[in-house]
């Protein structure tokens, strides 16, 4: 399982990659607050030098504003200095010191501290390898709505993984993190939906499910969504579409997406795989619904 790999900067959680030009502070002023002391500018400060949000990326010197705010106990800056000694970020890795400060950021009730710390325990990571104290820091957040780790409380729940499986339940979570937009939550869910796992078996929703995923760019749901179209399965058979989704989930390194895709050029026309490989072409992932 994955820690969430996003970073908290003004009390939202800013996804790595998709920051735009409005998220960028006012450095000058921000500055100003954090040389003063400032416990949330100094944290913010940090996340502006490893992201490069109007900076040079600095992880060192991100590093060091982070350690200022989380002695002051600021929990945001507590989790940014976990994950920076989870990664090697600006500071040698030291696995011990993450889950110190996840620890502190999880126990003032930040619910992406939670997770990091369920993470941790799952990996084993700083800390002895236990599932059940994984799932129970990963119930603490999913039950306020943490996506992530309702994803993988469900995960938990589909496997065994600290508790006995329950595929009720591990659906139930899925869903709860599916409708929250988390990709792999609605590819886990379609597939649920796909084989009767924990739901009636439904075709047709199951599809629905794999399209949320893939058309958010995620490669097993548009591998999944391809198939469907291949067989026919909760749509109507349509191998121009099935080649597009196995195009697309390839384009990223799936080997089912290249497998799938070799598969139904084998009997389709020069003709319908040239318009697969044009709607591929022409295609954009949706936003997060």
């Amino acid at each position: 399982m994955k820690r969430s790999s996003a970073l908290l900067l003004l009390g939202v959680l800013i996804s790595l990659g998709s920051t735009t030009s409005a998220q960028i502070p006012d450095l000058v002023e921000l500055r100003q607050r954090a040389t003063t002391g400032d416990a949330g500018a100094e944290n913010d400060l940090g996340v502006a030098y490893l992201e490069g949000l109007g900076l040079t990326k600095n992880p060192v010197e991100a590093v060091k504003w982070f350690q200022k705010a989380a002695l002051q106990g600021q929990a945001e800056a507590q989790l940014n200095l976990g994950d920076c000694y989870a990664d090697g970020k600006g500071i040698p890795k030291d696995p011990l010191q993450a889950v110190t400060w996840f620890r502190k950021a999880a126990d003032q009730g930040l619910l992406a501290a939670q997770h990091a710390l369920g993470v941790s325990y799952e990996r084993g990571e700083g800390v002895t390898l236990d599932f059940a104290e994984a799932l129970r820091w990963y119930r603490l957040a999913a039950g306020e709505g943490f996506a992530q780790s309702q994803y993988n409380l469900g995960y938990c729940y589909h496997w065994g993984r600290g508790t006995p499986k329950d595929l009720v339940q591990a659906t139930h979570w899925y869903l709860e993190a599916a409708k929250q937009g988390l990709v792999a939550a609605q590819s886990n869910l379609g597939y649920c939906f796909a084989n009767g796992l924990g739901v009636p078996k439904d075709l047709i929703r199951a599809a629905q499910w794999y399209r949320r995923a893939a058309e958010q760019g995620h490669a097993e749901g548009q591998v999944n969504l391809g198939t469907c179209y291949a067989q026919g399965k909760g749509v109507q058979q349509d191998l121009v579409m099935a080649c597009m989704w196995y195009r697309l989930a390839a384009a990223q390194g799936s080997a089912d997406g290249s497998t799938g895709q070799g598969i139904v050029e084998q009997i389709m026309t020069k003709e319908r795989i040239a318009e697969a490989k044009r709607l591929s072409a022409d295609w954009k992932p949706k936003a997060s619904e």
